[in-house]
């Protein structure tokens, strides 16, 4: 029964094991070459994401240097507005005061109300902007222009109440 076993021992092939490690080896390297893959395109999808942040980043850039000159024309804007409204306060009062002089009122009440106009300070315009001085908080900005903290930060687009000195903010 030994030389039995001894003879078909020989008589099989010896390659079995050879070919298992064989197929064991080309299923390792295709495992890395697919995981070389993966790592190579995750890498291109986070420089796209890094380039699609940069190009969002440079947009809102752009659009808050926008703003900021939309925010200086409109100052200046009603900066004029306010000093042609007083000019035209001014000379409506003066107008009204001599008019006064020449007119002879029938009753007293009727010189109440004449004079009410002229007597009463030119009143201008409320501010749209405000720019952020140091010591300024957004509250007491809000509080100081009679808003809400909430109404405030939603006018400017803020996410948290971090406001810097030279920042331009919104007020209506």
């Amino acid at each position: 029964m030994e030389e039995e076993y001894s003879r078909r021992k020989q008589q099989r092939p010896a390659s079995t094991s050879k070919s298992i490690v064989v197929i064991v080896i080309l299923l390792l390297l295709i495992n890395t070459l697919i995981l070389g893959v993966l790592l190579f395109l995750n890498v291109q999808a986070t420089s796209k994401h890094e380039e699609q942040l940069n190009s969002i980043e440079e947009q809102v850039s752009q659009l808050d240097k926008a703003q900021v000159t939309n925010n200086t024309e409109q100052n200046v804007l009603a900066s004029e507005n306010s000093s042609q409204v007083s000019t035209t306060d001014e000379s409506s009062s003066s107008t009204e005061s001599s008019s006064e002089v020449v007119q002879t009122p029938a009753s007293s009440s009727e010189v109440v109300t004449q004079t009410e106009p002229s007597t009463e300070p030119v009143q201008t315009p409320a501010a749209t902007t405000y720019t952020v001085q140091a010591g300024d908080t957004l509250s007491v900005i809000a509080e100081k222009n009679k808003l809400s903290l909430q109404d405030l930060m939603t006018k400017n687009n803020l996410s948290d109440s971090t406001v810097y000195i030279g920042q331009v903010l919104s007020l209506q």
